[in-house]
């Protein structure tokens, strides 16, 4: 779903959306009872989408039957627009339609009362969408989307809410697949996104949403090993430090290489060094 325009017209907001020819939702329901798995993810997916672009303008609204519990307290944020997202995906699984759920404290019932063939993965993400507290859901329709994607198209699980998130500059290479694995288990463990480049979902030119991630990121981890001997480091990996380092990111250097190799300018910065062993990896 594309957006054409926004502005505000007489004190009222407005949006521009691209035109899709369907029906309303709950006519939908009536007749289908329930939507199928990759139907209701293909909805996710689409107006996530259309979500990251509200999120850019910084656009707020609602429907009252669908009102977060953040509408009630007066605290509406982009999570209160995932929360309606959230119940809306609910609904489309389970065939029901939710009434009174300020009345019952936003208790919202397991999808798994309704039916047992939705993954896990996918209760997850819309668990993580209809959570209370606006503070335990998607921070942002971009990590919405980044676990939609790590799902539908790599069979991985996804990583849910998140504190923040961490960037790692790595190569593709097989040898530091274990390197990627550790950073990204500790990463998890306390909250923080970590999320290979090679594992994203482009709809864009690749540079671009490279730059994205590195500007949304809390910290830059960059790989400096040299890919082989006399080789250097990875090209793409020392650009990506590079336009951390440009707009002031936090970055820690690791390598398996003697830090005083580096290249000078880049020694003054935070610098592990660590074997790729498993002793090494677990001291790292």
């Amino acid at each position: 779903m594309k957006i054409f325009d926004v502005g505000v017209i007489d004190n009222h907001a407005y949006i521009l959306l691209e035109y899709i020819e369907s029906g309303r939702l709950d006519r939908i329901l009536e007749e289908t009872k329930k939507f199928t798995v990759d139907k209701t993810l293909n909805l996710l997916e689409d107006i996530a989408n259309a979500l990251i672009e509200q999120e850019k303008h910084n656009i707020m609204a609602y429907t009252e039957a669908y009102a977060s519990p953040d509408h009630y307290n007066k605290s509406i944020t982009n999570q209160s627009d995932l929360y309606q997202l959230g119940l809306t995906a609910w609904q489309c699984l389970s065939g029901e339609i939710l009434k009174n759920l300020r009345q019952s404290d936003f208790a919202i019932p397991e999808l798994k009362s309704y039916r047992q063939d939705v993954p896990a993965e996918v209760v997850k993400i819309i668990d993580n969408l209809v959570k209370k507290e606006a503070s335990q859901r998607y921070k942002t329709a971009k990590d919405l989307l980044d676990d939609i994607y790590l799902f539908k198209y790599h069979d991985e699980y996804p990583v849910g809410a998140i504190k923040g998130s961490v960037f790692i500059a790595i190569s593709y290479d097989d040898r530091f697949n274990a390197t990627y694995k550790m950073l990204n288990r500790v990463a998890h463990n306390i909250n923080l996104k970590c999320i290979r480049m090679d594992r994203l979902h482009f709809q864009e030119e690749i540079w671009k949403n490279i730059a994205l991630e590195i500007e949304h990121s809390d910290i830059i981890i960059a790989d400096f090993s040299e890919l082989k001997e006399g080789c250097g480091t990875n090209s793409n990996v020392i650009t990506e430090a590079s336009h951390a380092r440009a707009i002031g990111k936090k970055i820690i250097i690791i390598t398996q290489d003697k830090p005083e190799d580096l290249p000078f300018d880049w020694r003054y910065l935070t610098i592990l060094q660590y074997s790729n062993t498993k002793e090494g990896l677990e001291e790292l």
